[in-house]
């Protein structure tokens, strides 16, 4: 999947590329998928430790209303201590950081998404994220995709069941995500 064109003008950040902070979106919220589901605050409770793998083995049951709200796994936090990042990019669709990330740093790995939203209470948590891959030669923007080297990552969500349609790459192999969630290399 290549990440779609920004032909918007966005501020620059301390790291050279985007402000991960300042984003237009591109769509109307109200055409995004359980929009409301989705873009919530990660709650105080403790995280269940999971692997990539985990979520790739979770059934699938039938799809979700479009503004159906959070239901059964979808109310549990998930901590995934060891995953490799293989995609990065912004999406300008709805703001949101679009990160694959894989149990093996195998470029051929099954995959999973997550995302980071667009909003002040993921701000600082983005803006990390993209000052760490600046640290190690990638620009997290609206430009960016597939990372050369996979880096070791430790992620933080909520489970997400997304609706069944392309979506990132030919190695994400499951609608289930882990969203919102914050990443941070190793």
């Amino acid at each position: 999947m290549k990440p779609p064109q920004n032909n918007s003008v966005t501020p620059s950040s301390p790291t050279g590329g985007e402000d991960l902070c300042v984003c237009t979106q591109t769509g109307p919220s109200s055409s995004d998928f359980r929009t409301g589901a989705k873009h919530e605050t990660l709650p105080q409770i403790a995280a269940n430790e999971i692997s990539v793998g985990t979520i790739l083995g979770w059934p699938v049951p039938a799809e979700p209303a479009f503004d159906a709200p959070r239901q059964g796994r979808e109310l549990q936090l998930f901590h995934i201590g060891q995953a490799f990042l293989q995609f990065a990019w912004l999406n300008t669709g709805d703001c949101d950081l679009h990160l694959e990330i894989s149990d093996s740093p195998d470029k051929n790995a099954q995959r999973v998404i997550v995302e980071t939203p667009f909003g002040d209470t993921f701000c600082s948590a983005r803006r990390q994220l993209g000052q760490q891959l600046s640290a190690k030669g990638f620009t997290l923007s609206s430009q960016s995709g597939e990372l050369p080297t996979p880096f070791a990552v430790d992620v933080v969500g909520l489970a997400f069941q997304d609706f069944n349609h392309p979506r990132g790459t030919s190695h994400v192999a499951t609608v289930w995500e882990l969203h919102p969630a914050i990443v941070n290399l190793k």
